[in-house]
């Protein structure tokens, strides 16, 4: 669910340049106030964040020498709920995450997550699955609104996605996208998004620089991630033919590392019984 609907932004560049603008005094009023309300929730989430480390499944990062010293976009597969709180628990350094806006929104968490978490789950279960959507809203908000993350809004409040994410290269944080959707590429990883591509456009239209974009797999079956050689934004070309170029890359390149290691079972992005997880390897029983 850390990327959703994203399929059209450079295209009206323009217009969200003109929205930013007239958007921007009162997100930072917006987050002014945030940041001045949520002490006392900051205060748990520090908590609470202390347990997670102490308990939570840890993943060990390899191949971190591979990123750029300049910030940039890790794409990873999406592990369901296991790759965003093993990449903001233990990803090293200073990253902000990409993550549905629907889960910063106590009001919005429950629908969302009968569609996204639940999709999958047998209909005679139902009713089981709206209880457990309906206790989850006190409790993702709190944890995503108090963690390193990135909202992803829809329609004209992508801007304030794309806004976000260019601040946080521009301070120095690497951001973290599983841009998966529901749709199948192999037994490794479902098909990308693609729109998250557009930010290297916006970049480089902002410091002339070129941004990388570097594929992770996440295997928390081996309690580990792979980094591999990133790829970078080509400003020259368009930007549909950045999408399918990189989209690509990234897609076949975790899909080879995920292949080239141990065998082992596959967490995938849709939340189907752990009984039909695939194994990395096709032929593997």
């Amino acid at each position: 669910f850390f990327c959703r609907n994203i399929d059209f932004f450079v295209k009206y560049d323009k217009i969200y340049v003109v929205y930013s603008f007239l958007e921007i005094n009162m997100m930072e009023r917006n987050m002014s106030e945030q940041k001045e309300k949520k002490g006392f929730s900051y205060g748990c989430y520090k908590i609470v964040r202390k347990l997670l480390l102490t308990f939570y499944p840890k993943i060990k990062f390899y191949n971190l020498e591979k990123l750029p010293e300049e910030p940039c976009v890790i794409i990873a597969n999406h592990c369901q709920i296991t790759g965003a709180f093993s990449c903001d628990l233990f990803f090293p350094g200073e990253k902000a995450i990409w993550c549905a806006g629907e889960m910063c929104h106590k009001e919005q968490v429950a629908d969302f997550a009968l569609k996204d978490f639940f999709k999958y789950k047998p209909e005679k279960l139902k009713w089981l699955y709206k209880f457990q959507a309906w206790a989850l809203k006190p409790i993702l908000p709190f944890l995503f609104n108090n963690s390193s993350t990135i909202p992803v809004y829809r329609g004209f409040e992508v801007a304030r996605t794309f806004n976000n994410t260019i601040k946080a290269l521009e301070e120095g944080k690497n951001v973290i996208i599983f841009p998966e959707s529901f749709d199948e590429y192999n037994n490794i990883v479902n098909k990308f998004h693609e729109g998250f591509v557009d930010i290297g456009k916006m970049y480089y239209n902002k410091t002339g620089k070129a941004l990388a974009f570097a594929p992770m797999y996440l295997a928390p079956k081996l309690k580990s991630a792979y980094v591999e050689d990133p790829i970078y934004y080509d400003p020259s070309c368009s930007v549909k033919d950045e999408r399918k170029r990189l989209c690509a890359y990234l897609e076949d390149t975790i899909t080879a590392k995920g292949r080239s290691l141990p065998k082992h079972k596959v967490i995938p992005h849709n939340n189907i019984p752990k009984k039909q997880y695939k194994y990395n390897i096709e032929d593997a029983e």
